[in-house]
């Protein structure tokens, strides 16, 4: 049967245990990660995963979450508003399984707002932010937690090589790389793949002031949060199983251009008002 992880967590998740009125953001959220990763030896691991009409790839999910379940000490589903069966399945589905895990219900907003959702009940000290669709393998967190986990890194990031098999269209593959690029001409840092959704950062990185994205530029919002903590994310290699529109795809151009806009807004502006106060 599956159990409620409402109690689990370490003491310095989910809240900030420091005042930061007189630290500037950067500084603040650094020395957030590096209270983290000294003084809780005992590092843990939440999963956020956002959806919205995806009852037919729910019930692999949750199988393969079984797989991963002592690598991660809660799950937190979050209903987007979801007009399916998807609520209705996720809840039979984890009644029979041997998972610790919350669910969250909200209105229809988009991913961003979905992962905030989650994250505001994550008790843990790092977060990763897993896609229902299954693009992604969930088997493979724990090679990204292994890092993190032995202390190695406070950050890891997954990263795609698109191939012929895998990619969606060559359109898609050269805007993640384009829009990888742009952010390390802008931020002088090389990034292999911005947009890939396999982030497992410390949970403390949610409270920066940049990560205000309404959609998919949260990808772009948490990497710009640690450029400002200078904390470097390890990045490792992940499979990749494209989806097509007609499989409920949504990005597309508008939204590649909204983020390099984003990326040029963060750059010139949020990211100098925080460095101000260094």
């Amino acid at each position: 049967m599956g159990a409620d992880c409402k109690s689990a967590g370490s003491a310095f998740s989910g809240s900030n245990p420091l005042p930061t009125t007189c630290l500037s953001e950067s500084r603040s959220i650094a020395t957030l990660i590096r209270i983290v990763g000294v003084v809780n030896s005992g590092r843990t691991l939440s999963v956020v995963i956002p959806y919205f009409n995806e009852a037919r790839f729910l019930p692999v999910l949750v199988e393969r979450l079984q797989v991963i379940a002592n690598d991660v000490k809660c799950f937190i589903f979050v209903d987007d508003g979801s007009t399916d069966s998807s609520s209705k399945i996720i809840q039979e589905k984890l009644e029979n399984a041997d998972l610790s895990y919350q669910i969250v219900e909200k209105e229809n907003g988009g991913k961003a707002s979905a992962v905030q959702a989650g994250i505001s009940k994550v008790l843990t000290s790092h977060v990763a932010i897993l896609d229902a669709d299954l693009e992604l393998d969930p088997l493979e967190i724990p090679k990204l937690w292994e890092p993190i986990k032995n202390g190695e890194a406070e950050a890891v990031y997954g990263y795609r090589e698109f191939r012929a098999h895998s990619s969606y269209t060559f359109r898609y593959s050269y805007g993640n790389k384009f829009l990888s690029n742009f952010y390390g001409v802008l931020f002088n840092e090389v990034i292999s793949d911005i947009m890939c959704g396999y982030k497992l950062v410390p949970v403390e990185v949610f409270t920066s002031r940049v990560v205000k994205s309404s959609n998919f530029g949260i990808e772009l919002d948490l990497t710009v949060a640690l450029w400002l903590a200078r904390v470097k994310p390890i990045e490792i290699a992940v499979s990749y199983k494209a989806r097509g529109k007609s499989e409920g795809k949504v990005i597309g151009v508008r939204d590649a251009l909204q983020i390099a806009l984003r990326m040029i807004w963060l750059r010139v502006f949020k990211v100098r008002q925080s460095q101000r106060g260094n």
